[in-house]
């Protein structure tokens, strides 16, 4: 019965997710229409995308799909268009069917604007729209007695009032151009998000594109260190003292910057730019708070965990709120072991890379590039006593090329560790989930722990 609960507030949680990304899509996709018809008619757009997305389930209703009917609007007496029939208040009711949702949002705005029962809230500012709301529920529109305290949580919780505020399609439109560059900045941090930890094929475009240049990320001026770059040149270029630098990013006295790094030009926030972060075999509460950027000490905090806890692999911990639970821990020396477990399957693949015979190519040079240390100093300040190395080749305009693991001709064999998945151990062996079930004949994506993978051919 233990396990049960956990299992259920992740299931929860995942439906929560869901949930929130159905209705901020179905935001995005109907605002225009929202606002087209608040200017026509009066009607608060944050009304109007409430009841759509209440009426209709973010879109995703049977009747929304396959009527376009996205307010729950009956047939009702004069009604000359296509009818479908569901069970609501009573079994068998007839609802109105469009050609498309643009139909049914026009059809809302002219159902509100004739009938006499709601004449009285086109007497109410369009920015009121809690009084829009209770009017909705007090003129019978749905039955559910907490019909207006639903769509005023809807209208708050999305912010959706801000559509109330638009004087004129150009606002509307200077509007969205703000909303796009917010949303660049935003997808600039979520491609940035896990830059910081292992020098993959993945990340090195990302800081190649970035490196040097300072960015916002969790509302903080960031810089990612190039291969040349330590304390004393971001200093120097950024004009900050170096003490502030190694308080800034909770560096350990005799510690540098590592190539790749992401480097705090201010102070770390109290709460990460995301919820939650899954723990993955071998990370420590110290380089996820970098990667997040914000201070070890309140992650700690927020988890209920100890100084020099790290949480055991799987685990969820809350970067924003204080989490419900607190997370399983592992000793430090079985998390230097899944550390150490890490590097050295990853070695023994880059050491098949580069033992295998490399392709003839006229005018290449190869040269070695040094990965971070991927061992945390977390005991006594010791330094790791090993750098993982991957052979790089530069061609004709200079860039990297890496030997892919599915160039390698020899099979490399991985033995599955405790919170391994199938979409973990393919991202850290750079291919795919479908080519580790292919080599390795499985059906489906379940594991178990000592079972041995080919994670490369």
């Amino acid at each position: 019965m233990k396990y049960l609960f956990p299992f259920l507030s992740l299931f929860l949680f995942i439906s929560e997710i869901s949930a929130q990304s159905d209705v901020e899509d179905y935001i995005q996709q109907f605002n225009r229409m929202a606002v087209e018809e608040m200017h026509k008619f009066g009607i608060p757009a944050s009304i109007t995308l409430a009841q759509g997305i209440l009426e209709s389930g973010s879109g995703k209703s049977g009747l929304a799909v396959r009527s376009n009917n996205h307010f729950g609007i009956k047939c009702h007496t004069g009604w000359a268009g296509r009818k479908t029939y569901h069970d609501d208040d009573k079994k068998n009711e007839c609802f109105r069917v469009y050609t498309e949702a643009s139909e049914s949002f026009r059809d809302h705005s002219l159902f509100l604007f004739h009938r006499s029962r709601y004449s009285f809230l086109f007497e109410l500012e369009r920015t009121d729209y809690k009084e829009w709301a209770k009017g909705l529920k007090k003129a019978g529109y749905a039955t559910n007695p907490k019909y207006a305290h639903l769509l005023i949580n809807l209208i708050e919780r999305y912010n959706l009032h801000a559509y109330d505020l638009i004087e004129d399609m150009e606002m509307y439109a200077e509007m969205e151009k703000k909303k796009n560059a917010d949303e660049n900045e935003q997808e600039l941090s979520e491609e940035l998000a896990n830059v910081g930890g292992p020098i993959t094929d993945e990340v090195k475009p990302i800081i190649s594109q970035h490196s040097g240049n300072v960015f916002l990320f969790n509302r903080i001026k960031t810089v990612i260190s190039g291969p040349d770059d330590n304390l004393v040149s971001i200093s120097q270029k950024h004009n900050i003292k170096i003490k502030r630098l190694k308080k800034y990013n909770e560096l350990y006295d005799g510690e540098d910057l590592t190539p790749g790094m992401k480097v705090f030009l201010q102070p770390k926030r109290k709460k990460g730019p995301y919820r939650y972060h899954v723990v993955k075999p071998g990370e420590s509460i110290r380089e996820i708070a970098q990667m997040y950027g914000m201070k070890a000490g309140d992650l700690y905090e927020k988890n209920h965990m100890q100084a020099n806890d790290q949480a055991a692999p799987s685990e969820l911990l809350s970067l924003r709120k204080t989490n419900d639970n607190t997370p399983a821990t592992i000793s430090y020396e079985e998390f230097l072991r899944n550390k150490n477990e890490m590097i050295k399957q990853k070695e023994r693949l880059e050491k098949k890379v580069v033992e295998s015979p490399a392709p003839i190519v006229a005018d290449k040079k190869e040269r070695i590039i040094e990965s971070p240390p991927q061992i945390d100093e977390l005991v006594n300040n010791e330094k790791p006593s090993e750098v993982i190395e991957e052979v790089a080749e530069l061609n004709e305009d200079g860039d990297e090329i890496i030997e892919a693991a599915a160039d390698v001709a020899e099979e490399a064999i991985y033995t599955v560790q405790k919170g391994d998945t199938l979409y973990s151990i393919a991202r850290w062996f750079k291919t795919s989930v479908e080519n580790i079930k292919a080599w390795n004949n499985l059906e489906s994506n379940a594991l178990a722990i000592g079972q041995a993978l080919i994670v490369g051919k």
